[in-house]
């Protein structure tokens, strides 16, 4: 079916190009203003052909050659018919026996040898300063300021501020290096 379709559009651009032609006036007649080779002075008309139907070639004017048509319709062509012989070819499946190699996936092990890093500990014997903090008393001694009344001759009290030292004890954090063997 798509090749007689095929068939009939080849057919038919055939038939329109053959109808189209002389009416063209040649190659780009219709296209030039009916001057058949775009000659740049106009074309003089064409002389009809003296006596019966038919076309004729007419040398125009220096424009090239054109077909002047006398005014008749041009005969009809003759048709032929021709015996043709066809070979067509249809294909048809055979099944036939052959060896053929496929190849198929497998898992296999593959020895192989490799380097891993690995951490391992190592004990040694070495010497290390540490620091423990321990409590320590300091004594020390600092001045209290104490206010003490004083009485004067016009009665009136006052009091007097005076340095006094005070002994007491206390604590300091002090940080000492202990070296032990580990």
């Amino acid at each position: 079916m798509k090749r007689r379709v095929f068939a009939a559009a080849v057919l038919g651009a055939a038939a329109w190009l053959v109808t189209s032609a002389d009416s063209a006036s040649a190659f780009g007649g219709r296209l030039l203003g009916g001057r058949g080779n775009n000659c740049s002075a106009p074309c003089a008309p064409a002389a009809p052909v003296a006596g019966g139907c038919g076309a004729a070639e007419v040398s125009v004017g220096g424009c090239g050659t054109v077909v002047a048509d006398s005014g008749c319709a041009p005969a009809a062509p003759q048709v032929t018919y021709t015996t043709q012989t066809v070979t067509r070819y249809v294909s048809k499946p055979v099944v036939t026996q052959q060896q053929v190699t496929t190849y198929k996936q497998e898992m296999v092990a593959v020895p192989y040898t490799y380097q891993e890093a690995v951490t391992t500990p190592v004990v040694t014997q070495q010497q290390v300063t540490t620091y423990k903090q321990e409590m320590v008393a300091v004594p020390y001694t600092y001045q209290e300021c104490v206010t003490t009344p004083v009485v004067t001759q016009q009665q009136v009290t006052t009091y007097k501020q005076e340095m006094v030292t005070v002994p007491y004890t206390y604590q300091e954090c002090v940080t000492t290096p202990v070296v032990t063997q580990q």
